[in-house]
């Protein structure tokens, strides 16, 4: 089988580029089955490499643009032009321009997959497709060629990180890498701060899945209080009593009810941090607003609260009026969910 080894190279280049391994597997595939797709195929070879390394140079492409513009765009970004050189290189360059632009127009006249054509008035000889395939294949191992002979555009390309290089290894030697024992962020001298679990995120998604697999279970907590000021997206702090047996901490949800008689469903929000304050537990949380104020009320839960069935409004009726007291009492899931659908986006 035909194999097209520069265009192999590119996918080598850039491993986590699925449709250019797609593309040139189906050059590769046209010409084995002496099929016209290879034409199709071809002109997207060349897109997909001119446009890749537009981005890699930080260079924006139109959505539009014909293959010979992006041909012309891509060798410029990659020093590949033709300025003050003489009109021999001139001709030379123009000649790069034209075959691209020939290779549109055959993928026109003569793809199978682009128009939907009802019938090929002409099927191309296997010599005419290897032109296509060869054509793509030169294009791809000029620009690659060149675009690997320029240093990087650092802040665009996405070629793999060189572990073993000389530079890495010197910045490694100046970057003093300490830990804020307050955030968990790892800091990297005066340049950076990053989470752990941002660090995993971007360059070990395994690694990430595996600490996610590791988490506890978060636990739901309701906590009765006074009413006080909310300002939604803000920090709010309560202080109340934990029923026996229930723990708060960091990362828990929890949803307030403000207590009296106009009390109800207030707001939820995560826990940033649970201290004990003596016979209490001071909760921080940064407050969520449900869709209506109050989305349920005390009202709504007293036809339940001597009712004996497991409905999440009877249960949590006698979990905050059994004992008129503010409290922080545990949730069950069925409540979680009976809270949460008075959000507007869930939790």
């Amino acid at each position: 089988m035909l194999t097209l080894d520069a265009a192999r190279a590119a996918v080598a280049l850039w491993p986590d580029h699925a449709q250019l391994a797609a593309i040139v597997e189906a050059v590769e595939r046209g010409l084995e089955e002496r099929s016209d797709t290879v034409i199709d195929a071809a002109k997207c070879l060349v897109e997909a490499t001119c446009r890749e390394i537009l981005q890699e140079r930080g260079i924006e492409a139109e959505a539009d643009a014909s293959v010979q513009k992006l041909v012309r765009a891509a060798m410029g970004a990659v020093g590949l032009h033709d300025d003050g050189a003489g009109d021999v290189v001139t001709r030379a360059f123009n000649g790069w321009l034209t075959a691209a632009q020939g290779l549109g127009e055959m993928r026109n006249h003569f793809g199978v997959l682009s128009h939907g054509r009802a019938r090929a008035s002409y099927v191309l000889r296997q010599e005419q497709r290897l032109i296509a395939a060869r054509l793509s294949e030169s294009f791809v191992a000029l620009l690659i060629e060149a675009h690997l002979e320029r240093d990087p555009d650092l802040l665009h390309t996405r070629q793999v990180f060189e572990g073993d290089s000389l530079l890495n290894e010197r910045i490694d030697e100046i970057i003093v890498v300490r830990a804020d024992e307050d955030t968990g962020e790892v800091i990297l001298g005066d340049l950076a701060r990053l989470r752990p679990s941002q660090l995993l995120y971007a360059h070990d998604r395994e690694a990430y899945i595996e600490a996610m697999n590791l988490l506890p279970a978060l636990r739901s907590v309701v906590i009765k209080t006074d009413p006080c000021a909310v300002v939604p997206g803000e920090e709010v702090v309560v202080v109340e009593r934990a029923l026996a047996g229930v723990v708060v901490e960091r990362g828990d949800l929890a949803f307030v009810w403000f207590s009296g008689r106009n009390g109800g469903l207030a707001f939820c929000g995560r826990v940033i941090s649970a201290d004990q304050q003596g016979a209490g537990v001071e909760v921080t949380l940064r407050a969520r607003r449900p869709v209506t104020t109050p989305a349920i009320s005390t009202v709504q839960l007293a036809p339940f609260r001597d009712a004996l069935a497991d409905r999440p409004e009877a249960t949590l009726s006698h979990k905050l009026y059994r004992h008129a007291h503010n409290k922080i009492a545990a949730l069950s899931d069925a409540e979680v969910e009976f809270l949460a659908a008075h959000f507007r986006d869930g939790l």
